[in-house]
């Protein structure tokens, strides 16, 4: 995934609970946060890696749902008037949002945006891996 998506300046404020000015990223893996007032500090890829997951999962509590067939939902934000639509398949889900489509363009194996996690919510299924595991 790209440095920009995945190691955001976004994320790194989350992560931090601080003013962030950019984020880089070393050959070695290691993840620098540069803050607005000039310090430096690493930050764990793994903490972005669970940021990505965390934050889809929080905003996925304000989508409005409609199960229109076994497989098909109608997601709404409760803030915006978009509906986006969640197909339901046996290896994962498929939304037509823009999160979805750019995890996908980034070549994760598995994409999961927030209307995703609202519907395997809707399923009984706290995670994509507990989906998966399901018989379908």
């Amino acid at each position: 995934m790209s440095n920009n998506y995945f190691f955001s300046v976004r994320a790194a404020e989350r992560i931090t609970s601080k003013k962030v000015k950019r984020v880089s990223l070393w050959r070695n893996g290691a993840v620098l946060v540069h803050f607005k007032d000039g310090k430096i500090n690493t930050v764990d890829p793994l903490d972005f890696q669970r940021d990505f997951v965390d934050f889809r999962q929080q905003k996925s509590r304000e989508i409005l749902l409609r199960r229109i067939t076994k497989t098909l939902y109608a997601c709404k934000s409760a803030v915006h008037e978009k509906v986006y639509s969640v197909v339901v398949e046996p290896d994962g889900l498929r939304c037509n949002c823009k999160d979805w489509e750019i995890q996908l363009e980034e070549e994760l194996q598995r994409p999961c945006c927030k209307h995703c996690y609202a519907v395997l919510r809707d399923l009984g299924c706290s995670s994509l891996q507990d989906y998966l595991k399901m018989p379908f």
